[in-house]
């Protein structure tokens, strides 16, 4: 019963453009905000659903994991989280860049995504820092703590060689 509700619940946050959001109870915990159909979709979260979806035991051509996966592919960019963020939260965005690259990173290994992890990869080296950590300028999510950011980029390297060198891992999808 609790997996059906979290169920229920995952494709609430579902939109027609096949895209996901955070949450419609707390419509300001919404990265990209909301529009006259409510909130907006917006990658990591997007990704975020599609993983939630498959653990939940839905096959690859179900329809609502088939439409976010196409809406990822759609919107996928290694340097941004995808979305259509108002200039309002463009700070948004830019504030939860290594959380979006973790996330895109596992739905990359689950579907064998070899140029989303090439892009990842070369994005997230650019942007690391001279003394080996990562740290993003943008503060909300405090990604600027190089404890949080370099996390989130190690971890999305891991999942991104084990794209690149074919070596499945046991790490969860």
């Amino acid at each position: 019963p609790a997996l059906v509700r979290a169920r229920a619940f995952v494709e609430r946050c579902q939109r027609d453009d096949g895209g996901l959001f955070f949450s419609p109870a707390e419509l300001g915990a919404n990265k990209a905000g909301s529009d006259a159909k409510g909130p907006r979709s917006y990658g990591s979260m997007t990704a975020d659903g599609i993983r939630a979806l498959l653990r939940l035991a839905r096959p690859l051509e179900d329809p609502k994991l088939a439409a976010a996966i196409r809406f990822l592919g759609l919107q996928f960019d290694a340097t941004k989280n995808p979305g259509a963020f108002p200039a309002g939260d463009e700070v948004r965005r830019a504030s939860s860049y290594y959380y979006w690259t973790w996330s895109a990173a596992h739905v990359a290994r689950h579907l064998g995504k070899r140029a989303w992890a090439e892009a990842l990869v070369e994005e997230l080296l650019n942007r690391q820092q001279l003394d080996g950590s990562w740290r993003n300028p943008a503060t909300e999510m405090r990604e600027d703590d190089p404890l949080i950011a370099t996390s989130f980029a190690l971890a999305s390297l891991g999942l991104a060689r084990s794209i690149l060198a074919a070596e499945p891992r046991s790490h969860a999808y």
